[in-house]
């Protein structure tokens, strides 16, 4: 999220985006404007938990979305509106604007698809001999055409429309026939349509030819690629299934795990009723997704939970939605085991323990079972204790230090007598 704060003025206070105000722009440089502007805001205490993005740009740091702000990329000046796209590195721009002509070099003409305000299609102009730019948001076009107005660069030309359809439909049907066939030649799992654009009739007369899968959305590409990835992320991540109840406690996912008859179902039946919720019971199936394990149930026994005695219980009937949820990350394992007398059992909680489950270290905990313990206040306990670990308060450290202290402190006095 962006948030501006009013540091300077902008260069140019019209919002209208007219191609003759935005070039009549001043263009000024004032590479100390960002530094300060820091120091303004690190002073007033700007309350926590926001991004704030500055942009060091001529003219100073701006804050309004609908000024027009200037950049320098390799000599040349691009004027644009505050609140659309840029590249948030200026620092960069240069190598990989370079590095993206170098790769067009050797044809006439250069066609800049989503071309927003220009950088590349200028920077590239003295390359080609034509230049074309397609861009479908209209403020980014004005600027593209007033920064090749104010930059002297005639051979490029800016135009509003969806890049992804607008050279086909300058196509003849013939032509798009070819373009379409040549791609269906590929043997291509489907080709998705973003946008809910129109199918021209060349495209599904060759994906029935070579019998290749047609599908349509209305996400654009970058939504929808994003959603795929995810989905795919999720379907194919590594899964492995783990005997234990899995439960969303404040928040937090606690696997627990323990010999069969131990109390397992038993500690989620009292978890439910203190308002916490049930993921799965008996079998948990765990996926590794980058660093994190997500654990949820197998369709089958999803919100079902088998309590000795009673027999097999749907908890979303009986609790509602507020008692189930489908999947949670696994953020605690907490071991029952039963009590042994013959074993020593941490009686301060200094020692940290994990397990590694999937190559993931996920924190430890044993509590020891015996007649009259109070487990499901023991989990919440420990879940408790676990997310004040996260932000870096451990109680048993500092119980310690405290004695520590007071030893030396009254091993000082004792000196001193």
């Amino acid at each position: 999220m962006r948030r501006r704060f009013p540091l300077a003025q902008p260069v140019v206070a019209d919002a209208e985006l007219e191609i003759g105000d935005i070039a009549e722009g001043v263009l000024v440089d004032e590479p100390a404007a960002l530094p300060a502007a820091r120091g303004r805001i690190k002073k007033s205490n700007p309350r926590r938990g926001g991004t704030l993005l500055l942009r060091d740009c001529a003219g100073g740091v701006c804050q309004d979305n609908n000024a027009i702000i200037t950049e320098r990329v390799g000599g040349i000046a691009y004027q644009f509106c505050a609140g659309e796209f840029f590249q948030n590195n200026p620092h960069i721009l240069p190598d990989l604007v370079n590095y993206a002509i170098s790769e067009a070099e050797g044809s006439r003409n250069l066609v800049d698809a989503y071309c927003g305000v220009g950088v590349f299609a200028l920077a590239a102009a003295k390359k080609f001999e034509n230049v074309a730019g397609v861009e479908i948001s209209s403020k980014a076009i004005v600027c593209a055409n007033a920064n090749a107005k104010i930059n002297g660069i005639k051979n490029c030309e800016f135009l509003i429309g969806k890049a992804e359809t607008m050279f086909l439909k300058s196509f003849s049907s013939a032509e798009r026939r070819k373009c379409f066939e040549d791609l269906f030649k590929y043997e291509i799992p489907a080709l998705v349509i973003s946008r809910k654009l129109d199918v021209f009739p060349e495209c599904m007369e060759m994906a029935q030819k070579y019998g290749r899968t047609l599908l349509r959305t209305e996400h654009t590409s970058v939504e929808f690629t994003s959603m795929t990835i995810d989905f795919l992320n999720h379907e194919l991540a590594p899964m492995i299934t783990r005997h234990g109840v899995l439960m969303d406690v404040y928040g937090e996912g606690v696997l627990i795990l323990g010999d069969s008859g131990i109390g397992k179902s038993e500690t989620a039946i009292e978890l439910i009723k203190r308002g916490h919720r049930l993921v799965a019971d008996d079998a948990v199936e765990i996926r590794r997704i980058g660093d994190t394990l997500t654990g949820t149930a197998p369709e089958l026994i999803r919100h079902y939970l088998e309590v000795r005695g009673i027999g097999v219980v749907d908890i979303q009937k009986l609790f509602g939605m507020s008692g189930v949820k489908s999947a949670t990350q696994i953020d605690l394992v907490i071991q029952f085991e039963r009590w042994q007398d013959e074993k020593f059992y941490d009686r301060l909680g200094l020692d940290e323990a994990h397990t590694q489950i999937m190559g993931v270290p996920i924190p430890l905990l044993t509590i020891p079972v015996s007649a009259g313990r109070n487990l499901a206040g023991i989990v919440e306990l420990a879940v408790m204790n676990n997310r004040q670990k996260k932000y870096g308060i451990n109680s048993a450290r500092e119980f310690v230090e405290q004695i520590d202290s007071h030893i030396d402190h009254q091993a000082a006095q004792e000196k001193n007598r």
